[in-house]
């Protein structure tokens, strides 16, 4: 599995705060999750995307955020991944990702096309 937009894109810092859009260079921006590694069980992930900004939560990003605290000796297999809108709980394995937690309808609208 290659996770090197996810390692390019993801940034540990020692408390959350603000974020404003991230340009690496000219006229490219990317998906950012900010994570703050609160144990060896828990980290608590807030995402920024780009076009839409801050995120209520982001599976793919947990599930990247997963594998790299836990490929860097962070975490172990099993990780409560705690998002703005609730958690997820990410187990790595040799075999792959299994992301376990609630799903909710967050909008619902009709257009003309």
């Amino acid at each position: 599995m290659n996770y090197l937009i996810y390692l390019l894109a993801m940034v540990f810092l020692l408390a959350m705060g603000s974020c404003t859009t991230v340009t690496i260079v000219p006229s490219f921006e990317l998906h950012i999750n900010f994570a703050n590694l609160i144990d060896e069980k828990t980290v608590h992930v807030r995402t920024w995307e780009r076009g839409c900004g801050r995120t209520l939560a982001c599976g793919t990003g947990s599930c990247a955020t997963a594998v790299l605290c836990h490929k860097a000796g962070f975490t172990q297999d099993e990780v409560e991944i705690r998002l703005q809108e609730g958690s997820l709980l990410i187990r790595v394995t040799d075999s792959g990702i299994i992301m376990t937690g609630p799903a909710a309808l967050s909008f619902e609208g009709e257009t003309n096309l």
